[in-house]
């Protein structure tokens, strides 16, 4: 796993422009398999005096997105058992430039974060390749996350799997959070929406089990 992340400050109000790249592979990849990250961000740059609003970042590339304590929205697929609040173990709240070892759950496109002093805005939106169960017939099953990242699975059965598991769907995911007051006494309304290249037509018979549960009734 390898980060890298630079920064400088430039303007009287300590504006950030910032930039970063993730390489991720885990133990048992092969070579060509691997998540690698990329963003250019814009931070703390004032917009309008009426009513004191800030740009608080727009980023271009990877970024995550977390709303409501990560209950509502929180794209992560790493186990973390806490969080300290401090470095890279702080939890992120609204969204944020990526530098995570996040690989299924991906988002990369564009994002924007206005606020002041008690309106935050939030749009996002992102288009990026998801590990899925594909069905015989194309649609997929189900969006999974491994870690190693297999393309035919552990044993590599060609004859359950019909489809590489890696990168197998296309999701296009958008966006948006509004937060109104102050610290933690706030209230907030957020939406987002993720389509696919392909159905979604779940077969956990055929997908999971690996076959039908009946010969004399192959359908259920």
């Amino acid at each position: 796993f390898h980060r890298l992340s630079a920064s400088y400050s430039f303007g009287q109000k300590s504006s950030i422009l910032k930039s970063g790249m993730v390489y991720k592979q885990s133990m048992g990849e092969t070579d060509n398999v691997y998540t690698s990250k990329a963003f250019i961000e814009l931070a703390y740059v004032p917009l309008f005096k009426l009513g004191n609003f800030r740009l608080d970042r727009i980023i271009i590339g990877n970024f995550t997105a977390s709303f409501g304590q990560g209950v509502v929205f929180e794209n992560t697929d790493h186990f973390s058992p806490r969080r300290t609040g401090y470095g890279f173990k702080k939890r992120n709240n609204g969204v944020k430039s990526d530098l995570t070892k996040t690989s299924q759950y991906v988002l990369n496109g564009g994002a924007v974060q206005l606020s002041n002093s008690f309106l935050r805005l939030i749009y996002f939106n992102s288009e990026s390749p998801r590990d899925a169960i594909i069905n015989e017939d194309g649609s997929f099953s189900a969006l999974i996350s491994m870690e190693p990242r297999l393309p035919w699975g552990l044993n590599e059965d060609r004859e359950r799997i019909y489809h590489s598991l890696i990168s197998s769907v296309m999701e296009r995911t958008m966006g948006w959070d509004i937060r109104m007051g102050r610290g933690s006494n706030y209230v907030g309304v957020s939406f987002y929406r993720s389509l696919y290249d392909r159905k979604l037509i779940p077969k956990p018979v055929e997908t999971i089990l690996g076959g039908s549960l009946s010969d004399e009734d192959p359908d259920l």
